[in-house]
């Protein structure tokens, strides 16, 4: 039956035709559609063209719209995540390798590798500090941790050599981290991490960055003899003023993160890390004390860069554990940046420099956390009141039992406290 009805339809296209003035009409109306509308020239599609968006029908423009936004959602909802999260796979394989890529120049390539290293410190001390940093998971996470290292301190060294100055700068930016992140591992670990192989890869990594920074210094030494001195020392001053501006922006927003004792050991550090950069400045301007003025900027952002770290790595416990990080009373030593102005104090001539003003009030009870700038004073102020504040003593880790000496319950039986000092130290 189909091959007889195919026959039909062929017999009567055959028959079936145009008569002449209709063929005569139908070539006129081609023609003019041809004049109106002409082939144009094939052209590659853009590859970022939106218009395709635009184009869809309405559920498909939706769908594809919540496949974006849910994306970026759950990138962003990574960046918290610990080995063992579901989410840990999307920090490590998507958000940092894409992070990476987008890194053009050696400086940002070992800023990268510098916060990729440090993460990985960041997560064992976080996982120390709700006790269940296993071995092989603490092995994975050193492995990841040499790797960046290695490549930040390549990428650092090749921007001392190309610009011993910004190379410098990278080199005790990443010094200053390496140490703050080995003292916080050790401090939340105990002894049990003091003394283990990531603690030791770290000491390992920070002697080679060291090294780097003593070989940029005298690198940018021997050009500043030439009568650069001032533009290096500028420079450093410029970093430290833009780290020491984040240490204080991240303080504002991570008070309640940490305790009393850790906000006046907070407040001494910053107020030194201004009275730092304001001394340098005031020797910037004589020839005969720069080199005094560089190492005053040196000493600003090693101590800045330690606040910040303290204040990222006592944020993220506190958000994964719910816990107060606190700080044993104890008597410090006087810091770098504090010799360094004793010292510069008797070439001073006048004037104030510049301070940073903030008002620090810390999360005590029940009371609400709040940490604001205040521009009435000149200095930084710590509202902790006599009846609300606490007596920290040290305490030591049980590794046998598990248990942290370090953590204590209020007298509900709640609000435990992990005991981390704030920096201090200004050893590199």
């Amino acid at each position: 039956m189909d091959d007889k009805f195919h026959t039909y339809l062929k017999k009567a296209g055959d028959e079936v035709t145009l008569s002449p003035s209709e063929h005569a009409r139908m070539r006129g109306v081609l023609n003019a559609y041809m004049e109106m509308k002409p082939i144009r020239s094939a052209s590659r599609a853009s590859v970022w063209s939106t218009q395709w968006f635009f184009s869809m029908r309405p559920p498909a423009a939706t769908l594809v719209l919540a496949l974006f936004v849910s994306s970026a959602g759950v990138s962003y909802a990574a960046e918290g995540a610990l080995p063992g999260d579901t989410l840990y796979t999307v920090k490590v394989s998507v958000n940092e390798p894409i992070a990476g890529a987008l890194a053009v120049t050696s400086s940002a390539k070992a800023e990268w590798a510098m916060r990729v290293a440090g993460e990985r410190i960041k997560e064992a001390a976080t996982l120390a500090a709700e006790g269940r940093l296993s071995t092989e998971t603490q092995d994975e996470l050193q492995t990841s941790f040499e790797t960046y290292s290695a490549l930040a301190i390549q990428h650092i060294d090749e921007e001392a050599d190309a610009n011993p100055d910004t190379g410098g700068q990278s080199a005790v930016r990443f010094e200053a981290r390496l140490s703050e992140y080995g003292r916080v591992l050790a401090e939340v670990g105990g002894a049990e991490y003091a003394a283990d192989t990531l603690a030791s890869a770290i000491r390992t990594q920070h002697d080679r960055i060291a090294g780097i920074r003593t070989r940029a210094e005298a690198k940018s030494a021997t050009i500043a003899s030439s009568g650069n001195a001032a533009v290096a020392a500028s420079r450093m001053r410029d970093a430290a003023k833009h780290q020491l501006d984040d240490s204080v922006s991240l303080a504002l927003h991570t008070a309640e993160s940490f305790s009393s004792s850790s906000a006046d050991v907070l407040e001494r550090e910053l107020q030194e890390a201004g009275t730092s950069i304001a001394d340098g400045e005031k020797l910037l301007g004589r020839n005969s004390t720069q080199q005094e003025a560089l190492e005053a900027f040196r000493g600003a952002l090693t101590k800045a860069e330690k606040i910040g770290i303290f204040l990222q790595t006592s944020s993220a416990i506190h958000r994964r554990t719910g816990r107060i990080v606190s700080e044993p009373e104890r008597t410090g030593k006087p810091s770098v940046a504090s010799k360094a102005a004793a010292k510069l104090q008797n070439t001073l001539t006048a004037g104030e420099g510049p301070s940073i003003t903030a008002t620090m009030s810390v999360e005590q009870e029940t009371q609400p956390s709040a940490f604001t700038k205040s521009s009435a004073t000149g200095s930084i102020e710590s509202d902790t009141s006599p009846d609300s504040s606490r007596q920290d003593s040290p305490r030591d880790f049980d590794s046998k039992s598990g248990r942290d000496e370090n953590r204590e319950e209020d007298s509900d039986g709640e609000d435990p406290l992990i005991r981390i000092s704030a920096p201090s130290s200004l050893l590199p």
